[in-house]
């Protein structure tokens, strides 16, 4: 069986759908590393969506540059108008994506960090173990 799942977004837009997507994946793989259950929620994960999305606008940038630059005062402005959030909830959300691991000092972890092409898949392969039927 075979089901296909076909959308369209903006480079804006499409780190948030990739990480909606991801996300029990994403939650299973943060249960593990912290051996209780560790969820990525929605509004940390519209952060780190933005994040992502900044360290992509920033790739022309050499590495340390280019967090300085995600993690600069203005970058946060630009998330928090985006977001229609204060500062004070983007500070709480970091905080939370540093407590999960996501994010480490300044720099969002490697394992998160996606860039887009033109044509992306994801996809998702289930084997299910049928008992044999007598």
């Amino acid at each position: 069986m075979e089901e296909k799942f076909a959308f369209a977004c903006s480079l804006e837009t499409f780190f948030e759908h990739y990480l909606r997507l991801k996300r029990p994946y994403i939650n299973a793989v943060l249960t593990h590393i912290h051996q209780k259950e560790s969820r990525l929620s929605d509004n940390p994960l519209r952060v780190l969506a933005q994040l992502l999305y900044y360290n992509n606008s920033y790739k022309h940038l050499e590495e340390k540059t280019r967090w300085k630059m995600v993690f600069d005062y203005d970058t946060k402005v630009k998330i928090c108008e985006k977001l229609g959030m204060p500062d004070t909830h983007l500070n709480s959300y970091l905080s939370q994506l540093r407590k999960l691991k996501i994010v480490k000092g300044k720099r969002v972890d490697d394992w998160y960090i996606v860039y887009p092409e033109s044509a992306m898949r994801m996809i998702f392969d289930l084997k299910v173990e049928m008992a044999d039927e007598e």
